[in-house]
């Protein structure tokens, strides 16, 4: 019969020879109101991904939201590692960036991403997977707007006022003659 503490130790001795298991997400959160400005920067480190998380709080539309990397190396190695950051709106992203300027040691890369139209308490997220050998500075920023109502809508408003008028008039006149 093994005992306890055998046992335990077995199952640890057992564990340190699995895989580790890959690192954890780093999340950020934000709430997002419209007609405001948005943006933030980290240093992605190799085998690390981030998830930014956007709750949106009212109705609000974003054109594009703007990403850019920045990394430092020895060539060719800041190059890959701009090229090789991927990002987007699915776990697995695809996005990657164009680069814009390398220069022995440094290399620059940017990219814009669509945004949309979000009803409130929409969530999106920005997902950031490293395939990269050192740290990569990630930046993206947006703004936020007010959804604009149809020119429709606003032609619409007088033709149904007039109509409630109507309406009322005649609820009126067949009042009288009864």
């Amino acid at each position: 019969m093994i005992s306890k503490a055998k046992m335990f130790l077995m199952a640890a001795i057992a564990a340190s020879y699995l895989p580790v298991a890959a690192n954890a997400a780093t999340v950020q959160a934000y709430d997002l109101f419209a007609n405001n400005n948005y943006g933030d920067a980290v240093s992605i480190a190799p085998n690390q991904y981030y998830e930014f998380v956007f709750t949106v709080k009212e109705a609000l539309k974003i054109n594009k939201i703007s990403v850019s990397g920045t990394g430092l190396g020895t060539p060719p190695d800041a190059q890959n590692d701009v090229a090789n950051l991927s990002f987007g709106f699915a776990p697995d992203p695809t996005g990657g960036f164009t680069l814009i300027q390398t220069d022995g040691d440094t290399a620059a890369g940017i990219a814009f991403l669509n945004g949309g139209t979000f009803a409130a308490n929409d969530v999106f997220t920005l997902y950031v997977n490293d395939g990269i050998i050192k740290p990569v500075q990630f930046t993206f920023s947006f703004q936020t707007a007010v959804i604009p109502l149809p020119a429709t809508a606003l032609l619409l408003a007088p033709v149904l006022a007039a109509g409630g008028v109507v309406a009322m008039r005649r609820r009126k006149a067949g009042q009288t003659e009864a």
